[in-house]
């Protein structure tokens, strides 16, 4: 009887890991067609997703969510709306900002909400993976970033 609510409580998880599967399956199929320069964003950005669902779902089969004795369960509803408020204002102040303000601004932001103590740590994360974000989007994808406020980059 417990090993079914296990598998229950998982089903979930697992439907929405097969959609997001199938979407990234679908970008690495059509974005054949593309030229190679135009196709290797999207075909890293996919397969990428797709062997996380696959880690993520052979995780799930192994070591299934099991709660603590004694715990309540947590709702989480607001930590979900927050996350996804701070996104939209991320995307809001993109263009007018830049890239690299705003993703500093984020990632610290939501470390901080999340409640990370160590705020060196944190802002050194910010600045080195907003710097690892750049180089890799701008040099290596080509992809043309907001520059915002600091136009001289």
């Amino acid at each position: 009887m417990e090993a079914e609510n296990k598998k229950k409580d998982n089903t979930g998880e697992f439907i929405v890991l097969a959609i997001i599967a199938c979407i990234a399956l679908f970008m690495l199929v059509d974005s054949r067609g593309l030229r190679l320069l135009g196709r290797l964003f999207p075909q890293v950005i996919a397969g990428f997703t797709l062997l996380m669902c696959i880690v993520q779902g052979v995780l799930l089969v192994k070591k299934p969510a099991q709660p603590k004795k004694g715990a309540k369960p947590e709702n989480n509803l607001k930590n979900h709306f927050s996350i996804v408020a701070v996104g939209v204002v991320y995307l809001v102040l993109l263009p007018l900002v830049g890239f690299i303000l705003t993703t500093i601004a984020m990632v610290v932001a939501v470390g901080t909400y999340l409640g990370y103590k160590r705020k060196g740590v944190l802002w050194a994360l910010a600045l080195i993976s907003t710097g690892v974000f750049y180089y890799v989007f701008k040099t290596l994808f080509y992809v043309p970033l907001p520059q915002g406020l600091l136009t001289f980059i």
